[in-house]
């Protein structure tokens, strides 16, 4: 038996919500179950907490169009198919919706069971084929952790994030100490199983919206949205938790317990800089003082003492 396909259907009007749930009831090939809402802030919120198979979305809303939403939820990188529906057929607004991102868009004049059901599983069948290309391309294959390509790119949506909302976002540069030689003495394998449980463990440390991607070779970074205040103060304590989650607990190898170490360099945008393509640099120069060092393992740089030199 299939699962139910959860819908999540986003309109103001009742009336257009309960249309579509007997539209789709019509389906009998398909079990379907719908949470429904009128607002669009709501609509960020549910898609946050809860798994849907697809979202059906009104462009016309009240305080954000349906492209408006779309925009925030690729921005929040929330990646579930979406139908766009309107009363306003016209091919400027169909453009716009495509463009942002929506897998379809339907005039609500022209619908019947038939199409919106056919539109959903379509929406979902292409989603699916986007995601897995998209993982080809963005996902470091060892890992699964962001690539370097989707690192830069969730890096550009964060600082745009950031001065709309006007709140900090901070970036980990990680580089581990000791991997050359336990590569060396254990063995590429053991050297691949080491890299899959660091990277267990930074996703462990990050939250839903935040950004853990490999650099390669032993090269990570860690990107964390939507810090409190100028951020200095959680950077630091979240940079102490990554080194302890990474440095504070031995790895089994090989059938033997092992330890490695970690330097990190932290930055802040815009509390270090606010020049987004000097930020990576920073924080590999942090990162590179801090390996210097024989007194600390990480340098979180919070603002004057921040210049984008090279190492």
């Amino acid at each position: 038996m299939r699962k139910p396909l959860h819908l999540l259907v986003v309109d103001d009007s009742e009336d257009d919500r309960e249309h579509y749930r007997d539209l789709l009831s019509e389906d009998r090939q398909h079990e379907w179950t719908f949470t429904g809402t009128g607002d669009s802030t709501e609509c960020l919120r549910l898609v946050e907490r809860h798994h849907f198979d697809c979202v059906l979305l009104d462009y016309s809303m009240p305080g954000h169009t349906g492209v408006e939403v779309m925009r925030r939820l690729r921005e929040k990188n929330l990646e579930v198919p979406v139908v766009m529906l309107t009363g306003q057929g016209t091919e400027r607004i169909a453009v716009e919706a495509m463009k942002a991102g929506v897998q379809d868009y339907l005039p609500k004049d022209d619908l019947d069971g038939r199409s919106l059901s056919d539109a959903v599983l379509a929406a979902i069948e292409q989603r699916e084929t986007e995601l897995d290309l998209l993982r080809r391309a963005n996902f470091d294959h060892l890992t699964g952790l962001a690539s370097r390509a989707l690192l830069l790119d969730r890096m550009r949506r964060a600082c745009s994030r950031s001065d709309r909302q006007k709140t900090p976002f901070g970036l980990l540069f990680i580089d581990l100490d000791g991997f050359k030689s336990i590569n060396d003495s254990l063995g590429h394998r053991a050297g691949d199983l080491l890299l899959k449980d660091v990277a267990r463990r930074l996703d462990a440390c990050s939250r839903e919206g935040d950004t853990v991607a490999r650099l390669g070779g032993d090269e990570f970074v860690v990107i964390f949205e939507e810090l409190p205040g100028d951020g200095i103060l959680t950077m630091t304590r979240l940079t102490e938790r990554v080194h302890e989650a990474i440095a504070g607990r031995a790895y089994r190898l090989a059938d033997r317990d092992v330890g490695v170490g970690a330097s990190i360099g932290s930055v802040i945008y815009p509390t270090t800089t606010r020049d987004r393509e000097a930020l990576l640099d920073l924080a590999d120069s942090a990162m590179y003082t801090a390996k210097q060092s024989t007194d600390r393992d990480y340098e979180v740089l919070s603002g004057e003492e921040a210049s984008p030199q090279a190492k």
